[in-house]
């Protein structure tokens, strides 16, 4: 994650575990190779008949193409400063009560664990 967008993530991510509200963040995460790509998480709790908390689903969604799009929209020259490739889209999800994560098979270049989350 880009160290500029840690602090307020992790603001989120604690409010959100503390409250159980949806939790919806954007930031940067780096790849593989070096670049950062903007992405969206979203956290949802998932909760039980009495409506406690059982685990939580989350997605992360590259929306690096979108924000290329409005940052060209405000500033037409910005439209080269941003990576041009697409890397495959994954998930993740978290169990609240072990803090594992479970990625999916295309999240295989990105190193998860708790402080990611």
């Amino acid at each position: 994650m880009h160290p500029d967008d840690w602090l307020e993530c992790n603001k989120r991510r604690e409010k959100a575990l503390a409250t159980g509200q949806i939790d919806e963040t954007e930031y940067r995460l780096k790849r593989s190779d070096g670049l950062y790509r903007w992405h969206l998480a979203r956290a949802v709790p998932f909760k039980d008949a009495s409506g406690r908390i059982t685990t939580w689903f989350g997605t992360c969604t590259d929306i690096d193409e979108q924000k290329r799009a409005q940052l060209a929209l405000r500033d037409p020259g910005a439209r080269g400063r941003v990576s041009d490739t697409q890397p495959p889209p994954f998930t993740i999800r978290a169990a609240r009560s072990t803090q594992r994560c479970h990625p999916s098979p295309r999240c295989s270049a990105i190193d998860c664990h708790r402080a990611s989350l």
